[in-house]
């Protein structure tokens, strides 16, 4: 058991997990009996005894009810059991505002209440206070009045800000999610008003806020999210992408407009547009980090096999000891291409990053020939039950692979045929199976 903070939320964890989700899911079709079942496991429950907790914040989650109820009235009856059994505690209350605020036929009132009470009796929480930045965003969007939308989005930007500027707060991840969507809907607004100047202020906002969230957390699926919302916006409203291609043609200088702008013709696949914008910019900023790794991304799907270039316009993305990890990465991984020595120094500290396991141990940047997949040929000289080491005909080199069941067969010594690929760690071999 455990908080999963990718989903901001208690879970409860055990090895007969598919069971117990079977049962409610499967065996119990019937939401009558399943509510039964429901209520006569959360009314018994102790949550003094830290299982029974867990168990109980699972059990009345918002998210995995509305999942499980069609019948809103049946969740309510099941919160109103909860607090017969627990009295107010903040992460119930804080659960029941969700349900009311996303549900339909769910009382922002309500929400709004419930989330107060919270506050009241957990102030410091911080998943509480992304609750209420949750509902301001909500009720924003709901209203008709301008000025008030505009009082509820200030309410929420300040919330998040607060909730990112702490640097010990596991939430970060979700203010930011929440400061991308006020800022997309602050952009919508300010279109359909045609203000041109404030559409350029509100575009660098959202560029800086993202850009900063990617380097942070490169994996997260909200970034995606966000970005995609955004490009969405431009492609379906033209005076969006005026106001866009104007706000750039009049500040070339400015690397988020150039980025923004760029963004837009690459996800409508005009990858020439989308690299001369870049260029344009970096010629007035050559310095600049984030849009020399842009350029270099864009390049390597043009030219993946331009190592030359990549060279210069990855090394311009990073300063030594930073923490542009994926640009690094890149670059250690072309320096190798390159035959240049210093590519293990690279890959020296992205081995040793402050970063999860499953970033750093996630293989990418198979080598290429022509655009195809290139096979090397080589001799089994390690083998270990996870793992082994294969040496490459020709240059001699020792290169570690993932031993997987359809690989236990191998021998010492056998002939095999591989991919060269990366990781953090650096070269990995990807043997045919």
């Amino acid at each position: 058991h455990r908080r999963n903070y990718e989903i901001n939320d208690f879970v409860f964890t055990t090895r007969h997990q598919h069971i117990a989700e079977l049962v409610f899911e499967q065996v119990l079709v019937n939401q009558d009996l399943r509510f039964q079942k429901y209520i006569s496991v959360i009314s018994k429950l102790d949550i003094d005894y830290e299982s029974d907790f867990l168990v109980f914040i699972a059990l009345t989650n918002a998210k995995k009810l509305m999942d499980s109820f069609k019948d809103i009235e049946k969740i309510r009856q099941i919160y109103s059991i909860a607090y017969e059994n627990v009295g107010e505690i903040s992460s119930l209350l804080q659960q029941e505002s969700i349900f009311e605020m996303r549900a339909n036929g769910g009382s922002f009132e309500k929400a709004d209440k419930l989330l107060e009470k919270a506050n009241e009796i957990d102030p410091d929480n911080i998943f509480i206070s992304h609750s209420k930045a949750v509902f301001l965003l909500r009720k924003a969007e709901k209203s008709t009045q301008e000025l008030l939308s505009k009082k509820h989005l200030n309410a929420a930007k300040e919330i998040c800000n607060k909730i990112i500027s702490n640097k010990r707060n596991k939430n970060i991840v979700h203010g930011y999610h929440t400061l991308l969507q006020i800022y997309l809907l602050e952009l919508k607004t300010l279109i359909l008003n045609e203000n041109s100047e404030l559409i350029s202020k509100k575009i660098q906002e959202f560029e800086k806020t993202i850009n900063l969230a990617m380097q942070l957390y490169p994996n997260e699926s909200f970034l995606l999210e966000s970005e995609s919302n955004f490009n969405e916006l431009i492609k379906n409203t033209p005076k969006a992408l005026e106001s866009l291609k104007t706000a750039f043609e009049i500040n070339k200088r400015s690397p988020y407009l150039s980025t923004r702008l760029s963004n837009y013709y690459a996800e409508n696949e005009e990858i020439e547009l989308a690299m001369s914008v870049l260029l344009e910019s970096i010629s007035l900023n050559p310095n600049n980090k984030d849009l020399n790794f842009l350029y270099a991304k864009l390049l390597m799907k043009s030219e993946p096999e331009n190592y030359i270039d990549l060279k210069h316009y990855l090394r311009k993305s990073f300063t030594k000891n930073d923490k542009r990890y994926v640009a690094q990465f890149w670059y250690a991984r072309t320096l190798y291409l390159l035959g240049e020595d210093e590519f293990k120094s690279f890959f020296n500290v992205l081995s040793n990053a402050s970063l999860d396991y499953r970033i750093k141990k996630e293989v990418r940047g198979v080598i290429t020939l022509d655009g195809d997949d290139t096979f090397f040929e080589g001799t089994i000289t390690k083998l270990e039950g996870s793992y082994g080491f294969v040496k490459q005909d020709y240059t001699g080199e020792s290169i570690y692979f993932y031993r997987g069941r359809k690989l236990q067969e191998l021998g010492f010594n056998s002939r095999v045929k591989f991919k060269k690929a990366f990781n953090y760690n650096g070269l990995i071999a990807i043997l045919e199976e």
